[in-house]
Formats: C-alpha cells, structure tokens, sequence
C-alpha cells in the first residue's frame, strides 16, 4: 500500500469503532493504527484482524503497523 498523505479523522459523532480500539496517547511509542473497517475487509478479509500487521509506504519509508481497531463511519466513506 501507497500512502501519499495521512488522513487525519477528528474523533466525533460519525466515527464508530466497530472492532478494537482507537489509538491512544500511550501508543506513541509504538507503530499502531486503527483503519476503517471496510478496508480491513478488504486488505485481511473476514477474519479477525486486530493485532495483525500492515505494510505501508510514506515518503518513501516502509512503517509496518500493528491494527489496535477498526471504525466505519455513519456515511459510509473512508
């Protein structure tokens, strides 16, 4: 995966963690996400996915995260 910028999503009404949790301060020290569960599905499938790993490239620099949480959003989108 390609990431050319970082999405940042305000904490508010329309986001709903569905699996997990959001990150949190006390992962700073870690390299953890939580993504929208619609690409969760996409990228590992129906099976369970926290604490599974995801590749990524930014700027040109590999990060390998660990998933802590999976969120949808009332609209739909991502």
């Amino acid at each position: 995966m390609e990431i050319n910028e970082i999405n940042r999503i305000k904490v508010s009404s329309n986001l709903n963690i569905t699996t997990g949790r959001f990150v949190k301060e006390s992962d700073k020290e870690r390299a953890v996400c939580a993504i929208a569960d619609q690409m969760a599905e996409e990228l590992f499938g129906y099976s369970d996915s926290i604490g599974k790993t995801l590749s990524a490239t930014f700027n040109g620099k590999v990060i390998i995260s660990t998933c802590t949480g999976f969120y949808s959003l009332e609209d739909g989108s991502f």
